[in-house]
């Protein structure tokens, strides 16, 4: 059985994070380096024709008309600039929430977490937040246990991430979940990362809060 990602790209997305959770997907799921989607599949949903921006001005098209998230094993959202307002169009969420009501797995890499929660979406959940921004996510959502100590975190049907290399891990463990961990280890080694790192490795902190 493939399992197949819908993802919706909030305005101004962080490529990496999209990229390595994806490159992830695709180096586990084929033999050797052919990158077929045998084991896992995924679409970037949006309103065809109109390219996505991402924060570092590559722009990428849609590969699938926003639909019915029926379609879909676990709808991922990618998040952007913070200063972006209304991260996702009218579709992309009436999509979102419409997954989230048929209970479907929601995947929330870099800052998506500010926008699974402005939905309600991570009410009495843990959610990885980056430590950059972990004192602004907890002034605005107090309804979510926000953390900044690991690189991502999955809580019954939500998965959050810290963003960066940290959506490879992720991927990395759902990889784990679906097939092996040799799978999982395969895709790291191609994409020369020495480990899966699990939810007890810390994010990196900068001196700029030698506090935390």
């Amino acid at each position: 059985m493939t399992i197949k990602f819908a993802f919706l790209l909030a305005r101004e997305f962080t490529l990496s994070p999209l990229s390595l959770f994806i490159d992830t997907l695709r180096l586990a799921g084929d033999d050797g380096d052919r990158s077929r989607r045998v084991a896992f599949d995924w679409q970037i949903v949006g309103e065809r024709g109109l390219p996505l921006r991402s924060s570092c001005g590559i722009e990428i098209l849609p590969t699938c008309d926003v639909g019915n998230p029926e379609s879909y094993d676990h709808i991922v959202v990618v998040g952007g600039l913070l200063k972006a307002t209304h991260e996702l169009s009218r579709e992309k969420e009436e999509f979102l929430l419409a997954a989230a009501r048929l209970k479907k797995p929601l995947v929330g890499l870099c800052t998506a977490s500010f926008a699974l929660a402005r939905y309600g979406l991570l009410d009495n959940h843990s959610a990885c937040v980056s430590w950059f921004h972990i004192r602004d996510f907890r002034a605005s959502f107090p309804n979510v246990d926000a953390r900044a100590d690991s690189l991502y975190l999955i809580d019954r049907s939500r998965a959050t991430c810290a963003g960066g290399t940290g959506a490879a891990d992720l991927a990395g463990q759902l990889v784990k979940k679906y097939l092996n961990d040799v799978s999982a280890q395969k895709a790291a080694n191609v994409l020369m990362l020495d480990r899966i790192r699990s939810v007890r490795d810390p994010q990196p902190i900068s001196d700029m809060f030698p506090g935390a």
